[in-house]
Formats: C-alpha cells, sequence, structure tokens
C-alpha cells in the first residue's frame, strides 16, 4: 500500500468516526437494552473514536520510522550529490 493510499484511508476512518459522533440521532436513547434505553453513542463509548485515532498514530509511527530509516542510511556524499543535481538542473532551467 503506498503511502498516498494509507493517508487516504486515515482520513476516512476519521472521516467516518467524525460522522458517527456529529449524527444528532445517535444521541437519542431508543435503542433497548435490557429494558434499558440507550442511544449508539452511549453503546459505542468512545470505540469508534479510539480506533481511528490509534490508527493514525500507527500511520504517523511508521512515517516517522521510515524517515529514520531513511536518514540513517544517507551519506554526506548523498547530500552532495543532490546538491550538485539540482545545481545542474536550475543551470539547465536558467540558461533556456
Amino acid at each position: 500500500m503506498s503511502n498516498i493510499e494509507q493517508l487516504q484511508n486515515s482520513i476516512e476512518l476519521l472521516k467516518r468516526a467524525l460522522t458517527f459522533y456529529a449524527e444528532k440521532d445517535n444521541y437519542i436513547a431508543k435503542h433497548n437494552q435490557n429494558n434499558t434505553l440507550f442511544s449508539y453513542i452511549e453503546m459505542d463509548n468512545g470505540v469508534q473514536a479510539r480506533f481511528a485515532l490509534e490508527k493514525l498514530e500507527q500511520t504517523e509511527n511508521l512515517y516517522k520510522e521510515a524517515e529514520e530509516d531513511y536518514t540513517k542510511t544517507i551519506t554526506d556524499n548523498d547530500v552532495l550529490d543532490a546538491i550538485e543535481d539540482f545545481k545542474r538542473q536550475a543551470d539547465n532551467f536558467l540558461s533556456k
């Protein structure tokens, strides 16, 4: 799965959780459980929000780990080569 897909999935998950908590009908106590009326919000007890936040945290941690791995493997020569390549591209662009 690509980084973009992971971010899109995280956004969709957060969107669904927010939609659930934003729905006014979910706060109405109309669902019978053992002769007691409960709302969907009471029955959920924050499960959807915690799940969405955990998934978002996992995605953030993956990005942090990937960034740390990348910065550990990159060398000074890699940075210098990238700078020189950028300069060449800029010179070529400006000379047109």
